[in-house]
Parts: C-alpha cells; structure tokens; sequence
C-alpha cells in the first residue's frame, strides 16, 4: 500500500464537477471582507444537527450534495458526522462496491493541518495492518479535490460506529456488572496510545468522543445500497442555504445542509473493539504545540495554562476517558452539554491534586481568570476552618478550608483517603453528604429536625444499593489514575506501563506473535528460556543432550571402577583371594562400600 504523502502526490486533483467561475457570487453588497453571508442558526451547530453554513467561503467547507460523485467513485447517500475541520459522508465506492466514509477537510485545514504528516510518520513507521490492530484509524485512501473554496484534502475511512462517548451513555452497567467489557475498551484505547506514543506522535484530543467503534466490514460490504437505505431508515434533514440579502448563493455553498444520521443503524454491525480517530489535533514530539483545541475537561494543565503540551498531555486525556468510559461519567468537570467553566475546572484539579504549583500559578494570577463559585464551609465543619492558619502553599481558586471541604465532599460516603478512590468508591446511589447553606441549615433546625438523624438516613439509604464496584477494582482503578494524573508531565505514567498495570491483569492478551522472524535468538546464558523468545537452536540442544549423557556415563565408570578397586567384597578382591587358596568362587553379588 502507497504511503500517505504517495497517495496525495500522486492522486490527481479533481475539479468539483458543478463549480464554475460564472456561477460564483461577486456582489460586494453580500460580503463581508470579500466573505459570502449567509442567514445562520447557531443553535443547530451548538447541537451537532448541521454545520455552520458561514464556513462555506473561501478556505472552508466543501459544498456536497446527496447523490454527488465525488472523485469519479464516491457516490454520497448521507452524512455521518461533522465538525470544525470538515465534514464525513456516507458513500459507496462504485469501484469496489463497498461502503466507505469520506472526510473532506476544509481548505484551510488543508493546508494548515499538521494531520497529513502525522499520518504519513505512522504509515511510515508501522503497516496498516499492524496500525488496525493496534486500534488506530488510518485513512485506506487519500486524494484531493479542488473546489469554490480551494483544494481539500479526502480520506477514505472504514465506516465505524458509535463513538466510545455514545456507547457509554446507552450502555447496560446490569450486563456488565464486572466490567470486563468496559476495561477491555480501555485496555484498547491504551494500546492505541502507547502505539503513537511509542513513534513519537501526541494525538492531542484524545477523549471518547474521537474514539470510535468498529463495524463488522464484511458484514456490511455485502448489503445492497438497498438493504443499507433500508437499515437506515432515515431520509437525510436537509435545511435550505440562503444568503443574508437572500440572493443565491453561488458555488462556494451548498443548496442545502444535511443533518448526520440520528438513528444508530449499525447495532447488528457493532463489535466490541475500538479505534482512535481523528488526528487534526496530532503533532509530533519533535514539532509540539503550546496548546491543542482539546476540551477542558479533558486537558492538561500545561493546555490549560499554556505551557508545552507533549505525551504527559495524553496521558491526562488518556486517564479522563478511562474513567468517563469506567464509569460513565467525567473525572473532571460537569455532565452538562457545555462541559464545563475554566475555573471551576481548576478548582476541580485542585481538590484533586491539591494547590495550584509553579510554573502553573503565575500563570493563573498574571491572566483575567473568572474566580469560580465555590462552597462555603458549613460552621458545623469547625476542623475545615484551622486549615486557613497553617502555612504552606495556597489554593488560588478558594481557602484552604474550603478546598478541604471540596475533598471531604468527594471521600463522602467511602472508607478510602485516597482521593481517587473515594470518586469510584461510592455507593450506587453516589452518596455525598448534603452540605447544607445556612439558610437550609436554619431552616430544618427551625423545623426541629434531628440533624445526625437527617445525616444517618442519607447513608443508610445509599448503602441499602450496596457499591458500584468491587474494593479491589477500586483501589487497582484508583492506583492507575493516581499515577496518571499529576502536576507534572514527566511524572505521568508512559503509556506502556498503563498498559501493564494490574487494572488489566484479567482483559489483557498477549502481544501478537511476529508473521515471521524465525531465525534463532542467541543463547541469553539463562536456565529457563525467557518468555517471548525462541528456544535455543536444534543443534545447540542436541550437542547439550550428548554431553550430558557423556557426563553421566564417566561418572558411573568412575564409580564402578573404584569400587571393583578399593572394596573388599569386590569382585577383583574375592576372585584374588579364591585363587590364592584354591578355592572356587561363586559371585552372588556386586557390591561397593
């Protein structure tokens, strides 16, 4: 197989077959710094149902149509997703007669993204048979088109399901209940990472949502587009594109935008395997970046606070999306659609890790950064209160005493003081202890409520649903975070060794054995042959068995002939003597001393 940069340099560059220059809008009452404008609804974007239609510009989003041919090949029956660096589209690939996805970046993605060198350093370094296996996604094609908007760069993509996000949210925890199905997912996503890592690549947006999960190909290569239309079952959405004055649009937008496909047709085609996408974010360690466009729940301090990002970066991505896919929730942050609000997200660190350190903090406090709302400490909690008198570093987003509480808050309800442990650790009704204002406070004394009662009926109610996961789980999952998640890049855990640890022990399987490399490995001197290995050449043991036997067989000579020699009862002495008297000789045994 061609590699990346043979399959775009070689590949012609096709013409978008409806773009003509006479059909392009030139009113300058349309256009804003030489930029078309058209009528936009940003709340569908915010909710993923259609692109922002003011992409459709120069150095933007490609116009396609349902039933475009794009490349002679790719006919277009649907949209699969989309976001800010372009769009994938359902196709089927007349050539072969299989279905595909095709990504189309946007032009300015073209020729900014650092993802085509990214790709061609893992397609350079490693087949893609052995990227597939390792739970990447590599594009099977690439090919450029030139359109109203420039050039734009396509991959053909095996068609996936599900993003591990998506999967999480409908999965059945009663199905699972030991959570091998869920740690195997991770123990992918780790491999993965530990490949890009191991070639020097920082992936740079690793969360769930750019994970996703594989279909059965072969499975789905046999359906007639019929029989994939049919199991689909969803004509695409489409919105009409008008432009702000509502003249035509011209060539550089489409007649229309289409919603992704909303109903997860591919159920029957699922596999219990995953691979990581999208690479728009990925540079390599010898190129690294100040910062990524990665979320802020899933990002790094050194995202966060602009350092250098690099692997440690990836290893705090990887270990939020191992918890979220775990347990289904985020490790930082809130569950809301809009993640979640900077300093509330560095208070979160903070009750984590503890205060903000150098060179992070000097940062904080020389940047605009919104303090965020906190908890005020309850007067019931006087123990919390003596912590904003001790010396030492302090927290920059609160008092000690309510980065204390903060902590309290998160081993509430768990026989653990690791912190980490204490977030897996509760009860199936995730128990926290209410932490009343003192209004509420006032409130239900005011009622005559019986306070260590109130507190008393919450824990014995949550523990009635008993825990969600087993103490050795939690303490083996906590560990694994505790490693992961630190200040300090270099201290993080490599992404090899996540995969040895012993979360893993009962989902991990052995590396696949070489197709060929069979010469013999050198003697290593050692008793036992090292696993992995090959055992020692033929004719090394056989030469060992001859002189082993040789060995054993001077030895009982040896033997024989000293006591034939030295004993008395020897056959040599008896025999001797008998002939010295005349007697004869009757040998009935042979013995030694």
């Amino acid at each position: 197989m061609a590699s990346y940069e043979e399959m775009i340099t070689s590949s012609p560059i096709d013409e978008a077959p409806y773009v003509e220059e006479d059909d392009m809008v030139e009113d300058d009452e349309v256009r804003r710094d030489g930029m078309q404008e058209y009528e936009h609804d940003p709340e569908r974007e915010v909710w993923g149902t259609h692109e922002d239609v003011n992409e459709y510009n120069p150095g933007g989003f490609h116009p396609v149509h349902i039933g475009d041919v794009i490349h002679g090949r790719f006919e277009v029956l649907h949209k699969l997703g989309q976001g800010g660096f372009g769009m994938v589209w359902l196709c089927h690939d007349r050539d072969t007669e299989t279905w595909r996805a095709l990504k189309i970046l946007s032009a300015s993605q073209t020729e900014k993204s650092k993802e085509p060198a990214v790709i061609a350093h893992l397609t350079k370094h490693h087949t893609p048979e052995k990227l597939q296996e390792s739970h990447i996604l590599m594009p099977l094609e690439v090919f450029q088109i030139e359109g109203p908007n420039g050039r734009h760069i396509c991959q053909v993509l095996r068609v996936m399901g599900y993003s591990v996000r998506e999967w999480r949210q409908q999965s059945d925890e009663e199905e699972d209940k030991s959570g091998v199905k869920m740690r195997n997912m991770c123990h992918q996503i780790a491999q993965g990472t530990a490949l890009l890592h191991s070639v020097g690549v920082v992936h740079g947006d690793l969360r769930p949502s750019n994970i996703l999960m594989e279909l059965d190909q072969k499975t789905l290569n046999n359906l007639s587009k019929d029989e994939l239309l049919t199991l689909v079952d969803e004509e695409p959405t489409t919105i009409p594109v008008f432009t702000k004055n509502g003249e035509d649009c011209g060539a550089h937008a489409p007649r229309y935008t289409v919603a992704p496909i909303y109903k997860p047709w591919f159920e029957t085609l699922l596999l219990e395997k995953v691979a990581i996408g999208d690479f728009g974010e990925s540079f390599r360690i010898t190129d690294p970046e100040k910062t990524t466009g990665i979320p802020l729940e899933y990002a790094a301090p050194e995202i966060l606070l602009p350092g250098k990002a690099g692997l440690g970066s990836d290893i705090w991505s990887l270990a939020c999306t191992l918890y979220e896919t775990r347990t289904g929730k985020p490790l930082l942050g809130s569950e809301e659609w809009n993640g979640a609000r900077f300093g509330t997200l560095v208070h979160d660190i903070e009750a984590l890790l503890g205060p903000l350190p150098e060179p992070f903090r000097t940062r904080w406090e020389e940047s605009d950064y919104i303090q965020p709302d906190v908890l005020e400490v309850p007067k019931s909690e006087k123990d919390l209160f003596a912590l904003d008198n001790q010396p030492g570093i302090r927290p920059v987003t609160c008092t000690p005493s309510q980065l204390g509480l903060a902590k309290r808050i998160r081993l509430s309800g768990t026989p653990y003081t690791d912190v980490f442990c204490g977030l897996l650790g509760k009860q199936r009704g995730d128990y926290e202890r209410h932490y009343l204002d003192e209004e509420e406070l006032e409130q239900m004394e005011a009622d005559g409520v019986d306070m260590e009662e109130f507190y008393e009926k919450c824990r014995r109610e949550a523990a009635e649903q008993g825990y969600k996961y087993t103490e050795q789980e939690i303490l083996a999952l906590g560990g694994l975070l505790g490693q992961m998640v630190k200040y300090e890049s270099d201290a993080r855990l490599a992404a090899s060794l996540v995969l040895q640890h012993q979360w893993f022990k009962d989902v991990a399987t052995p590396p696949p054995k070489p197709l060929e490399d069979t010469a013999p490995q050198p003697d290593t001197g050692a008793e036992e042959p090292v696993i992995g290995q090959n055992p020692r050449p033929l004719q090394y043991q056989q030469v060992s068995v001859l002189l082993g036997v040789f060995g054993v067989l001077l030895s009982l000579s040896c033997c024989v002939a000293y006591g034939l020699i030295r004993s008395d009862t020897g056959i040599f002495n008896v025999v001797w003597k008998g002939l010295k008297s005349g007697q004869n000789v009757e040998c009935t045994c042979w013995t030694s001393d």
